[in-house]
């Protein structure tokens, strides 16, 4: 038997032996799926051998073998074969016309005629007789085409052409796990309330993605959260390709939730803006980021040509790309409208783009826009009218008047401070001729600093004169100096204590704990201008450092002094007790004995 393939695979004419094909049904295997034996072709009428070439031998093979003969016309291609047609597709040997109608089907022929034309030929009847021509010089030296060299540029163009696209493929399949495991340990690990050092050393980017780009080309660049559709018309005419770097910015580097906490020990509350949040130009929180943002770097061939320098282009497209970027499902939205926004100088700047927002079952959401530079865009939700916002008021007018108020007291408090010690020190001048420090004066003195810089700071507060923000040396200098201040006046009631525990027979104040009352003052005010003037230029993580430390070291202040007070304020108390216990004894006896 003769292969009678080529029948089936016919050219422009049909061979006249090519009288028809070989065929029965298919049979199916345990999934239900209509496969063929072996040697034998797959078709879609049914299982072909095409070994067999006549009629004869192929109802000889057995009652399940049919002969098909090849169809030259429309009538006979659509009324040669027909099969059933039901909800699971088309069938062609297990559903008889009957079966198939009974299941709703429809009993039709699976192949469709299509006409032919026909060309006129050229005509090789009329030909003539030349006779041979002379002999001659046939062969010359000219100028040739060097398919060496048009080799090498073609190869440099398949280059140019497919090396982003592989480059861009390798970082699709790996960038996802080296970016995993670098930022594995930011993204999940820690308290996300608290700003870490994950990302100290800068803004941190990994590549996802490279194209070569052309005036006249499409390309669409998919990789990670980035879909990027570059359009025939985006390259300027003028540069004529363009190379496209993409860079993945996870936002978890960016992401500090906002923290509004009072501290204890200095009763000013200290705000930790966070990172991720969009800022308008009145410093108003306008909108926050829900995904990694994508850094887009253009570059282009300066001296033209493979061979030239690559060159950055900051420049506009000649028409818009068009970005999509995937929002993140681990970040919660807080605001309305869909948009995107650049990075520029450290902020993000809505677009104020027409978005195109799309869900499915992986994405939490993708936002698509037109963009014509080479910038950072991240997806973001925003307000409507975010330009126009502007801050609203720290307080409402009832607690304006109550700081106020508060504040006024203090100055007025600080006031009498101010005359009970000139009354005592003008009294005690012109008792003596001196000016000595006393535990009165000293206490007066202290008093009036507190409540002078604490009123200060409560009357500046409403108004918003004084703030970390405008100026935060003075800011801290008002909300800090009075704790000082504070525990100056607490330390000096427990030296004196202790200097009458260890001296009660002495006249004078601060006899023998003068120098360590001194000393430990002098300390903690050493300690305040210190960290006044280090935490100005301080970064955000290390300020935040820098306040638990100094928090600590003020705990710790509170926690002695604190102990001395109990400690010799309850001996002073005993041996008060006893005193009064034993005059009222000696009164008893005096008033028997009379």
């Amino acid at each position: 038997m003769t292969d009678r393939r080529g029948c089936d695979l016919r050219n422009t004419f049909l061979d006249p032996n090519c009288e028809g094909v070989c065929q029965t049904d298919f049979i199916f295997n345990s999934k239900g799926e209509a496969v063929c034996e072996k040697d034998l072709e797959f078709s879609p009428i049914g299982c072909t051998n095409y070994t067999v070439a006549t009629k004869q031998d192929c109802l000889a093979i057995g009652s399940k073998w049919r002969w098909y003969k090849l169809s030259l016309n429309k009538t006979n291609c659509e009324n040669t074969l027909k099969v059933c047609y039901d909800n699971a597709g088309a069938s062609t040997s297990y559903k008889n016309q009957t079966e198939c109608l009974e299941c709703n089907g429809e009993y039709k022929s699976p192949f469709t005629w299509k006409e032919s034309y026909w060309v006129l030929g050229e005509d090789f009847y009329n030909t003539q007789w030349l006779s041979n021509s002379g002999w001659g010089q046939l062969n010359q030296w000219n100028h040739s085409i060097n398919t060496n060299i048009i080799e090498k540029d073609v190869r440099n163009i398949m280059v140019t052409k497919f090396a982003p696209a592989a480059q861009s493929d390798l970082l699709c399949n790996v960038m996802p796990y080296v970016y995993s495991f670098k930022s594995l340990a930011c993204d999940c690990s820690g308290d996300p309330n608290t700003p870490v050092n994950c990302y100290n050393n800068g803004t941190q980017s990994y590549l996802i993605g490279t194209a070569k780009v052309c005036n006249g080309w499409q390309e669409i660049l998919v990789s990670g959260p980035l879909q990027l559709t570059v359009y025939k018309n985006s390259v300027p005419v003028n540069l004529g390709c363009i190379g496209i770097q993409a860079s993945i910015l996870p936002s978890p580097q960016f992401y500090r939730q906002e923290i509004l906490s009072t501290d204890v020990l200095s009763n000013s509350i200290q705000r930790y803006m966070p990172y991720d949040i969009v800022v308008n130009n009145h410093s108003v929180i306008v909108g926050q980021l829900i995904g990694d943002g994508i850094q887009l770097d253009f570059t282009y061939n300066v001296g033209g040509g493979l061979g030239g320098e690559l060159s950055e282009y900051s420049g506009q497209l000649e028409s818009p790309a068009q970005i999509c970027i995937d929002a993140r499902s681990d970040i919660d939205k807080h605001f309305p409208v869909y948009d995107l926004a650049a990075l520029k100088g450290g902020k993000w700047v809505p677009l104020n783009a027409n978005v195109i927002v799309s869900f499915n079952d992986v994405s939490a959401g993708r936002i698509c826009a037109n963009v014509s530079y080479g910038l950072a865009y991240f997806p973001i939700l925003r307000i409507d009218g975010w330009e126009d916002a502007v801050p609203k008021p720290l307080f409402t007018k009832v607690q304006e008047a109550f700081i106020y108020l508060i504040g006024i007291v203090f100055i007025l408090t600080a006031c009498y401070c101010a005359y009970s010690l000139f009354v005592q020190v003008w009294a005690g001048h012109r008792k003596t001729g001196t000016v000595k420090i006393t535990l009165p004066r000293l206490l007066n003195a202290l008093l009036f600093l507190f409540c002078m810089v604490r009123g200060l700071y409560l009357v500046l507060t409403p108004s918003e004169s004084i703030s970390a923000e405008k100026n935060l040396g003075g800011f801290y200098f008002l909300s800090e100096f009075p704790i000082y201040v504070f525990l100056s006046l607490f330390s000096s009631l427990v030296f004196y204590w202790a200097d009458l525990m260890h001296n009660a027979k002495h006249g004078k104040f601060l006899e023998r704990m003068r120098w360590p009352f001194i000393i430990v003052n002098t300390l903690m005010y050493i300690m305040f201008v210190v960290v006044i003037s280090v935490y100005r230029r301080l970064d955000a993580d290390e300020q935040y450092d820098m306040k638990i430390v100094y928090s600590t070291i003020l705990s710790a202040l509170c926690a002695i002094f604190i102990i001395g007070f109990w400690l010799y304020g309850g001996k002073l108390i005993i041996i008060q007790i006893q005193v009064l216990r034993i005059k009222n004894q000696s009164l008893n006896r005096n008033l028997r004995n009379t």
